[in-house]
């Protein structure tokens, strides 16, 4: 009986060993430099990170340079921090900056160029490195040292809500990506004021706190989700506390994945797509890519436009895939397409339009054009281009490549948008 005890522990210890090969060979590795002050340092946030990763198969390679108190023009004039960019082979870059100043209303005059300018020292070595700012959070009841002067801060609301502003201004402004610590805390004590994450400074974070902002920086640097029993946490934090944190976390990037990411470089692809007999309708809902590669899934071949339209030659189920790309990531996504006879579109109010050449250069030609009243480009921030239509091409003055939305107001009142990219 000892003998088949033993026999089945060894038999037992393989198979362990070999789920872990398994689950380490399909897991991604990231090296990544986390270039901060006290919020990144205290309890030691990258190697939180780093732990998460190892328990969910990944491997996240890491270094810092975190003095205590640093704002971002301390550390574009540090030899240490500019010595680590410089050393290069980061995927990432994590820049937070002093926990105070993005809430200062000289931010985007004074202190937003030290992220501009940090960012082109990380491209500059290499342009493909993603830089990911580290949103922090508002003080547990505001900023009460510069409350008198500053009555934005004078509540944790009110500074979090221009941190969160402008950390994303940080990233529009670099094509940089966010890591929501700050939202999701905000999401965290509304669910679950009774649990603690500040220090009894009111500022920095406990244990707790740490953890929520290392789940969210696995999250967004990793690209995954974060589920299932096997996730590392601290032995100090309940398994319910961390549970919870999880689940917050998971659920807020979910909604919100696009806000987050989309001016970075982690290309996503993602579609939607209506059906009406034989004929699909595909609308791209991909973020921070520039190329888009279609598979039908019916042998005809493919398309690189951005919204194509596909006919069908026969009823069927087809596996339908997007590889997008924005020259330095890739990702892809397939789902599944029925078509048959008696299949009806879910066609918008405001009717159909068909533009092309999508993406385009210099114009676009816009059918049906005979009943259009007017026609507007604007960028995905919502700023008017300068445009001339005539009839049904649309030419712009826009110099930008990127995403652009495409507004179409009929005589009779009916108004249609089509997002299109310029290359």
């Amino acid at each position: 009986m000892k003998h088949n005890l033993d026999f089945l522990k060894i038999a037992v210890l393989v198979l362990l060993l070999i789920l872990n090969s398994s689950v380490q060979s399909i897991g991604k590795k990231r090296k990544v430099l986390f270039i901060g002050n006290s919020y990144t340092a205290t309890n030691n946030l990258p190697l939180m990170v780093s732990q998460i990763a190892t328990s969910l198969g990944d491997t996240l390679i890491f270094d810092s340079n975190s003095p205590g108190g640093y704002t971002l023009q301390n550390h574009f004039e540090n030899a240490t921090t500019r010595a680590k960019i410089a050393a290069g082979g980061w995927d990432v870059v994590v820049i937070q900056a002093q926990s105070q100043e993005p809430a200062f209303p000289d931010f985007e005059s004074d202190r937003l160029p030290y992220a501009v300018k940090l960012d082109s020292l990380i491209n500059k070595v290499d342009s493909c490195t993603e830089t990911m700012f580290y949103m922090t959070w508002g003080r547990k009841n505001g900023d009460a040292s510069n409350c008198a002067f500053l009555p934005e801060i004078c509540t944790y609301t009110g500074m979090q809500n221009l941190l969160s502003a402008s950390y994303l201004k940080m990233a529009k402004s670099t094509r940089g990506s966010v890591a929501p610590v700050g939202e999701v805390w905000r999401k965290f004590r509304a669910e679950h004021p009774s649990i603690e994450l500040y220090n009894p400074d009111e500022s920095h974070p406990i244990v707790s706190g740490t953890y929520l902002a290392a789940v969210v920086f696995y999250q967004a640097i990793f690209q995954k989700s974060i589920t299932g029993t096997l996730v590392y946490r601290p032995s100090t934090l309940p398994d319910t506390t961390a549970s919870f944190i999880r689940s917050t976390a998971q659920s807020l990037i979910q909604d919100s994945a696009r806000k987050w990411y989309q001016y970075g470089r982690f290309a996503k692809a993602d579609f939607r797509f209506q059906v009406q007999n034989n004929i699909v309708s595909f609308e791209n809902t991909s973020y921070a890519a520039l190329g888009y590669s279609w598979d039908f899934g019916d042998g005809t071949g493919g398309s690189d436009a951005f919204e194509p339209q596909h006919t069908y030659q026969n009823p069927g189920t087809y596996s339908v895939q997007l590889l997008v790309t924005n020259g330095c990531k890739e990702d892809s996504i397939w789902k599944t397409v029925v078509v048959s006879p008696t299949s009806i579109s879910k066609t918008d109010e405001a009717g159909s339009i068909i533009i092309h050449p999508n993406p385009f250069t210099d114009w676009i030609f816009i059918s049906g054009f005979e009943g259009i009243e007017t026609v507007s480009l604007t960028d995905l921030s919502g700023k008017m281009q300068k445009t001339e239509f005539k009839d049904g091409n649309l030419r712009t003055e826009a110099t930008q490549k990127g995403m652009y939305m495409v507004t179409v107001r009929w005589k009779d009142g009916r108004v249609s948008n089509r997002k299109v990219l310029k290359m």
